[in-house]
């Protein structure tokens, strides 16, 4: 599983990004739709490279980037996160919103709770607890 290990030209400094630090030191940066690849979504990716190391690696810290905006979008070392892409259209307009949902599962398991950052500004837009049942679906939960 091709994983980003290096902010390079394909991720730029002007997208909005997600940052996973790994406990083995690596870095992971999103890069989706990177050409070559045969899983675009570098979440799903993220996530069966972990599930490759049967607990032997786990997510220490994720973050969200926005050129030099960087900001945790989770507790340290939860026991597991939640991330999705999201976009909405107001009704009578033609301008799409961006958004990023991220989340975490608290540590006495009952529930996800989750973010929505406007992208690419960063700006929490909700915030809602989710049942485990709706939030800890693969491929959008990674256990820790």
């Amino acid at each position: 599983m091709e994983l980003c290990f290096d902010r390079d030209n394909f991720i730029g400094e002007n997208k909005t990004i997600w940052v996973v630090d790994l406990s083995d030191g690596s870095r992971v940066f999103q890069d989706d739709n990177r050409p070559g690849l045969k899983v675009p979504n570098a979440w799903i990716r993220l996530g069966k490279h972990i599930k490759s190391f049967n607990g032997g690696l786990k997510i220490i810290n994720f973050r969200l980037w926005f050129r030099s905006h960087k900001i945790l979008a989770a507790p340290s070392s939860a026991p597991g996160y939640y991330f999705a892409n999201g976009i909405e259209k107001e009704f009578d307009s033609s301008v799409d919103r961006g958004y990023y949902v991220t989340g975490w599962l608290l540590s006495d398991l009952s529930k996800v709770r989750c973010y929505r950052w406007k992208i690419p500004e960063l700006l929490i837009d909700e915030i809602d607890d989710r049942s485990r049942e709706k939030a800890i679906i693969e491929p959008f939960f990674i256990w820790n």
